[in-house]
């Protein structure tokens, strides 16, 4: 079928057809996982009491890998969980796209390393390694960071907690700051290769991509930020006007970066905080005592979980403010937005610090020079 056929590009066409066998394909699923959590509701806290028959399930959106629910009781919304569903394949891509379930164990091991630095993320109540089924809180006062940033709601409160989390976890992790001994059993157990071979494969070529032809960038690629079609052609034009000799550098940078992703093994890291891996607590928990409440944004879907490059974390969510500035719908939304950029970087490092000054003191690993020389 060609793309005057149907009044569009073939490519939508192909896309129109793979998004409607994926939402049989969700119908199917969710009955299945309805089932899954009906004979397990009693190890299950907030559906403990629930009757087997008030318990309903939702699709929930986002997410290019698993089958996404909310189970819930339709006489208490209070009384909810959160499903993911892993089958051996990307259903953002079809079956084609093979991919290993062994996913589900570096999310719930992911979330349970944050948590041992003190941090609030989902707590799990099943994970069923058999069935492919991860059964854990519903984050019901939250909601998406990217809904924030569309709307232009900058809270420096969420950018400060994110910087102290990662901060925590980078420092307390870090091979240049904990024994030997730990740090390559952290390398051993959390290499998730698969993941690092996806973004080789597939997301840096797709950068390298959009440098070399500039028609790839467009509205097309791209429905979460409210941009508008001028701020693609803006960007187009852009690249273009850079000439060859400055692709070629960029070229060169995203291959650095990628170098740096594959091979520097440092740190434990989420490894994939976009937009919509950060719930934001919609009420309260601003500051509390002057200290930084970190339960104001949590991280969610750890599936990428690694031992990798902390600048990778750090990046991917600086990256995030960096991306919505040019839809910042006035001069005080992108002043705000430079703010939380700041703001995140300098509790980043004080976190950093925190954890940098007790390893020098407890094992005379000192990394930073202030450290050193008060010593």
């Amino acid at each position: 079928v060609s793309g005057s056929d149907v009044g569009g590009s073939s490519t939508s066409f192909r896309s129109s057809l793979r998004m409607s066998a994926q939402t049989v394909e969700e119908d199917v699923d969710a009955a299945a996982a309805l089932s899954f959590v009906r004979g397990r509701k009693e190890n299950i806290p907030p559906l403990k009491d629930v009757k087997e028959s008030d318990l309903r399930v939702a699709a929930l959106g986002g997410g290019n890998t698993n089958f996404n629910y909310k189970v819930y009781s339709i006489n208490d919304s209070s009384s909810a969980i959160f499903v993911k569903h892993a089958k051996p394949f990307a259903k953002g891509f079809g079956e084609s796209a093979a991919m290993s379930t062994i996913r589900l164990l570096y999310e719930a091991q992911g979330m349970r390393e944050f948590s041992n630095f003190g941090f609030t993320v989902p707590e799990v109540f099943v994970l069923d390694q058999e069935a492919c089924f991860l059964l854990a809180e519903y984050l019901d006062d939250y909601e998406p960071f990217v809904s924030c940033l569309q709307r232009g709601k900058i809270e420096l409160e969420v950018a400060e907690a994110l910087g102290a989390i990662m901060g925590h976890c980078h420092a307390g992790t870090h091979r240049q700051v904990i024994p030997s001994d730990k740090s390559e059993e952290y390398k051993r157990m959390y290499q998730n290769k698969e993941h690092f071979d996806l973004w080789d494969e597939h997301f840096f070529p797709m950068a390298l991509s959009r440098l070399r032809l500039t028609s790839a960038i467009s509205e097309d690629i791209d429905n979460i930020a409210p941009f508008g079609k001028q701020h693609y052609l803006n960007c187009r034009s852009y690249i273009e006007g850079l000439g060859p000799e400055t692709i070629q550098v960029l070229e060169s940078s995203v291959l650095k970066v990628l170098d740096c992703y594959l091979n520097k093994k440092e740190t434990l890291v989420h490894a994939d905080l976009h937009a919509n891996n950060v719930m934001v607590k919609r009420t309260g928990g601003n500051l509390r005592g002057g200290a930084c409440d970190l339960s104001k944004a949590r991280m969610i879907d750890f599936e990428k979980f690694a031992y990798g490059p902390p600048g990778l974390d750090v990046a991917q969510w600086l990256t995030n403010y960096v991306y919505f500035f040019h839809s910042a719908s006035s001069p005080t939304t992108a002043s705000r937005m430079r703010q939380a950029i700041l703001a995140s970087w300098d509790s980043y490092v004080d976190a950093f610090r925190i954890h940098s000054d007790v390893q020098c003191s407890k094992h005379g690993i000192c990394v930073l020079k202030e450290t050193v020389d008060e010593l």
